[in-house]
């Protein structure tokens, strides 16, 4: 899928539908890694019209159960974008997720959700802790420091190759730099496998010149080092 051409589209979507262009909206800040202006604007302006619309949810959950007919045809057309929006950056740098409780209440939202008439609340609906000051979107290449483990830190890109990317990220539980190489997507098995030689060579050296690894993650095919 051309992103280019998704991002000019639904930037030219919300610039109608919210008045504002890119740098013009406030949960921008919530962003400040992203550097493509186009994408930081449309994680803003999902996050933005996400939070009207279950803010609005909210309140109808705590009143008559019943989520009018408008706000309805709003957020199913929110979510299909969202999910378009989503599925082309998949295979990027710039793939994301929702955080897991935005996840988890749009995904007991959306199969009540009709067009006309407004839409039944399910009384299993949790009301949802809108967050204003925190981002709803995730980069999947945010590290976690292991599984099971929320903590995540924000990777800034500080080379590239024929083979991988490298990304560097401050643990703050060590108050260390660390840098991460990440396999290429399109790699081949013979490369992918170049690539996890390299870091079993590495593994075996011990010189104040040389990096000294720490992990190799052959799912995501991430090498760690210490910087």
């Amino acid at each position: 899928m051309n992103t280019n051409f998704l991002l000019n589209e639904l930037v030219d979507y919300f610039q109608f539908v919210l008045q504002k262009s890119p740098g013009e909206l406030r949960e921008e800040t919530l962003y400040q890694e992203v550097t493509n202006p186009k994408l930081k604007f449309c994680f803003a302006a999902f996050q933005k019209k996400f939070n009207e619309l279950l803010l609005f949810y909210n309140s109808k959950a705590q009143s008559n159960m019943h989520f009018n007919a408008e706000p309805s045809r709003e957020l199913i057309k929110l979510l299909d974008k969202f999910k378009d929006f989503k599925f082309g950056f998949k295979d990027t740098d710039n793939a994301f997720k929702l955080v897991e409780t935005y996840d988890s209440a749009l995904t007991t939202i959306e199969p009540t959700l009709v067009p006309s008439g407004g839409s039944s609340i399910p009384e299993e609906y949790d009301v949802l802790s809108i967050l204003k000051y925190e981002p709803i979107i995730i980069l999947d290449h945010q590290l976690k420091v292991n599984e099971g483990v929320k903590e995540s830190f924000p990777l800034t890109m500080v080379n590239e190759g024929s083979y991988a990317r490298v990304y560097k990220y401050m643990d703050t539980n060590y108050d260390t730099i660390f840098a991460l190489k990440r396999a290429k997507a399109e790699l081949t098995p013979t490369e992918l496998k170049r690539f996890e030689r390299e870091f079993n060579l590495m593994k075996t050296l011990d010189s104040p010149y040389i990096l000294k690894v720490y992990s190799y993650n052959n799912k995501k095919m991430n090498l760690k080092w210490n910087m």
